[in-house]
């Protein structure tokens, strides 16, 4: 019974860790998208804009 225990406990620390590197991970994402943004606002040249759109195409 204690080895079933010991793998329900493994089990949920690592979903645990999975999670947060989940969560690292997209903050991590959403951190550059703000930056990019915030400067393409500072600067709106079309150039900028039509080669970001190009590129995501």
């Amino acid at each position: 019974m204690s080895s079933l225990r010991d793998l329900a406990d493994w089990t949920l620390s690592s979903v645990r860790k999975l999670k947060h590197t989940v969560n690292k991970v997209l903050s991590l994402r959403d951190i550059k998208i703000n930056l990019f943004t915030k400067l393409s606002l500072k600067r709106p040249s079309i150039k900028i804009k039509r080669a970001v759109l190009q590129s995501m195409k």
